[in-house]
Formats: C-alpha cells, sequence, structure tokens
C-alpha cells in the first residue's frame, strides 16, 4: 500500500493541463476524458467478479479513432466506506482484443459502486470482443492507494454497421503556432470520427506553464469543450478530446488562460493560531471557520503569501476534525511537493490535501487566486505559534491563443 498526496485544481476546468506530465482534474471528474454525454448508443451486458470485485459493461460507442465503454464497477462490500476513488491504470487493461489508451479511468466511489467511462482502442470488425482487467487500484480517503489483482474478462458486442462508424477525417495545421507573452501553442495533428474530434497540440513557456482553461472551438453554432485524453512523456504535448464536429469542416480552436511560476519562491509563515481563534470566538470544533487578522502572522519570509482564513472540517483522523491553513493566492500548481506545518511541540506534518482555486471576473479574466492546504492536526495540537512552509505562487497570464487546422484533402 502506498501513501499520495491529493492535490486538486478547482473553480475553472473540466479538465487543466501542467505542463510537466501532471494531469489535475476537478473533484467532480470521472477522470475518463469523454467530452460526451456517458449515454452511448450500444447497449453492453457482460459480466465477471473475482476477488470480491464485479464489472459490469453498461453501454458502449464505436469509431476510427477509440471505442468508449460505460463501466459500472461494484467493489461488493470491499473497504466499504474507505475508498474515495477507483481507477484502472492502462497496464492493467491491456489483457484483450481492445486495450486501454491514455491516461487511467476511473470515478468516485458512492455506495460502493463506480461508474465511469473507458477509452479503448478502436474495435474493427463485427462481432464479440474482448477486454481484459488484470487490476483494480483504490484510492483510500487516508490518501494511500490499493491495487487488487484479478482477471475480469469481459465481452464487448460490436455492431454489424461497425464499417459505417469507423470513418475518419485527418486535419493539418493551418497558421502559425500562437505566441503571447510566455506561452506558445503549436498545432500538431487533429483527426475527427463520429465519436469525438481528437487534437494535439504543442504547448511552451516559462517556468510552471500550466494550462488552467479547458480548450474550446465552435462547430456551427454550438460551443464545445475538450477533455485532456494524453499527455507526452515530456508535458509538452497535449491531446484533447472534443465532441464530434462536421466533416470536412476546419477547426478553430482556443485555449488559456495559462499561470507560470512565480520566481518570487516560496515563504514560511509564523502564525499566532491561539490568537485567531480568540479573535473569531471558536474553539477549533468541527465546521468552525475563522478570518485571520493581519498581525496574527507573526512573520513572513514573503509578504506576497498571506493568510486569510482558518477552517476546521471533517477528517479522516481518529478525532474526525482536521485543519485548513487558506492562502489568498494560487500557489503554482506544477509544484506538488506538500506544505509542511511545524507545531508548538515541534512536530512536523505534511498537508495532506491542496486545493488551488481561482475567480473570474464578469468578462471571464481571472481576477484572483486562492491555495488551502489540509493538515490532519486537531486545535489541540495548534495550540501556540505554528510555522507554514509552502512553495512558490503562480502568475495568471490572461488571453487568447488559437491554433487553427484544415481538413486534409
Amino acid at each position: 500500500m502506498t501513501r499520495r498526496h491529493t492535490w486538486i485544481l478547482a473553480g475553472l476546468l473540466a479538465a487543466g493541463a501542467l505542463i510537466g506530465g501532471a494531469v489535475a482534474l476537478t473533484a467532480d471528474s470521472d477522470g475518463s476524458g469523454n467530452p460526451g454525454s456517458p449515454a452511448l448508443p450500444f447497449v453492453q451486458q457482460a459480466t465477471a467478479t473475482d476477488q470480491g470485485i464485479t464489472v459490469r459493461t453498461e453501454s458502449a460507442a464505436f469509431s476510427g479513432t477509440v471505442t468508449l465503454l460505460k463501466l459500472r464497477v461494484d467493489l461488493g462490500g470491499i473497504a466499504l466506506g474507505e475508498v474515495s476513488m477507483l481507477s484502472l491504470p492502462r497496464e492493467d487493461v491491456s489483457a484483450g482484443s481492445l486495450v486501454a489508451v491514455g491516461p487511467p479511468s476511473g470515478g468516485a466511489m458512492r455506495g460502493g459502486l463506480a461508474e465511469f467511462v473507458l477509452r479503448l482502442s478502436p474495435a474493427v470488425t463485427a462481432g464479440a470482443q474482448t477486454v481484459g482487467i488484470r487490476g483494480v487500484t483504490l484510492q483510500l480517503k487516508d490518501g494511500s492507494e490499493r491495487r487488487i489483482a484479478g482477471q475480469w474478462d469481459v465481452a464487448v458486442e460490436t455492431p454489424r454497421n461497425i464499417v459505417e462508424l469507423l470513418r475518419t477525417e485527418d486535419l493539418s495545421p493551418s497558421g502559425p503556432p500562437a505566441t503571447d507573452r510566455e506561452a506558445t501553442v503549436r498545432a500538431i495533428a487533429a483527426s475527427r470520427s463520429t465519436t469525438e474530434t481528437v487534437v494535439t497540440v504543442g504547448v511552451e513557456g516559462s517556468p510552471g506553464l500550466t494550462l488552467l482553461g479547458a480548450p474550446s472551438l465552435v462547430d456551427g453554432k454550438e460551443a464545445l469543450t475538450g477533455a485532456l485524453v494524453e499527455t507526452s512523456p515530456d508535458g509538452h504535448q497535449l491531446t484533447f478530446a472534443f465532441p464530434p464536429t462536421r466533416f470536412g469542416s476546419p477547426l478553430v480552436i482556443t485555449f488559456g488562460p495559462f499561470s507560470v511560476s512565480d520566481a518570487s519562491g516560496g515563504a514560511s509563515l509564523v502564525i499566532d493560531v491561539p490568537g485567531i481563534l480568540r479573535d473569531n470566538s471558536i474553539t477549533g470544533a468541527r465546521g468552525e471557520r475563522a478570518a485571520v487578522a493581519r498581525g496574527r502572522v507573526a512573520s513572513t519570509t514573503n509578504p506576497a503569501h498571506t493568510l486569510t482564513g482558518l477552517a476546521f472540517v471533517p477528517g479522516r483522523n481518529d478525532s474526525g476534525v482536521e485543519a485548513e491553513f487558506i492562502l489568498g493566492l494560487a500557489l503554482d500548481p506544477e509544484n506538488r511537493e506538500p506544505a509542511h506545518l511545524t507545531l508548538p511541540s515541534g512536530e512536523v506534518v505534511e498537508s495532506t490535501v491542496r486545493t488551488i482555486g481561482y475567480s473570474r471576473n464578469g468578462s471571464g479574466t481571472i481576477i484572483g487566486g486562492q491555495t488551502t492546504f489540509r493538515f490532519g492536526v486537531t486545535a489541540s495540537k495548534l495550540n501556540g505559534l505554528v510555522r507554514l512552509d509552502q512553495g512558490p505562487a503562480s502568475r495568471v497570464l490572461n488571453g487568447k491563443w488559437v491554433v487553427k487546422f484544415t481538413p486534409v484533402r
């Protein structure tokens, strides 16, 4: 069993891309990378059970670029209440005639069940295909991961008219790369099928370059949003899947905003927690929140890093309460190292969750940010001055980066 630090990029996007090989999903995303509706057109009814876990196929869609398969996974009581997410890494879905493509697919656990869409290689013939799953990864609420090995083989029935569904169209880059300030987006390749439009771009720029908003395009009068489905090993090529678009039409795709690392570096804040509790007439009970007066930060190595709030939220520890420290700026999403909190006792604890959010004005321009760190400690351990050490902030690059593709004739 391995430990993991949870981080969430929230408040803006359905898919975020960190230029450097990491992917951020909002808390509500199922991680499937499927840009369309989960209601797929072809009913499937295969079931496989092993290790007490049941995998059932529900529906599918077929095209020349991908097979989409909606799965329902029932843990059958395994670690019920302890699992927050379930995922299927690509290497664990490689034993059948249809194999997983792209990053891990998965979904949030609700009542011991997870439903999500799995991206698979295209089916090229009519009749039964197979999907072979050899492992299920559980993300537990305490931040650890557990992989359960097994054998789940399910059949996927393809329609008789599969050949008609396999139509594809390639598109080539049209026009120069889009460059503005510290970011460049370069069109690389695109293709469309009956289920999706797949676009690959190159993104380069200043250190810590992070795509904050999901890309968009307009097909006729309809605005479509893309979901990140693949990142190159170096993190500089990103592939997005949009809903299907009209064959024969060009593509005009808009990216942005971005953020980059701030050169001023990280910060250490010495915080008077008992004073904050007294100011707000609270004790640190579950559900209590506090505003932070300026004088309650005794010292800081970087004045730009301001502490604006302190909250006590439902926790995973024995007491059921954890502390959250809220900063009035967005830290660098690419720096995924946990923050550290030095307690009055001298004990140093790591953050278990980091959430970064952004706010927009009426015109859609990002005007501010916020970072929240959660620590598995209660107010009783925050009974004096504490030191919060965290990484660098980020700077937002508002704007639009537009690339174009035209069909290959």
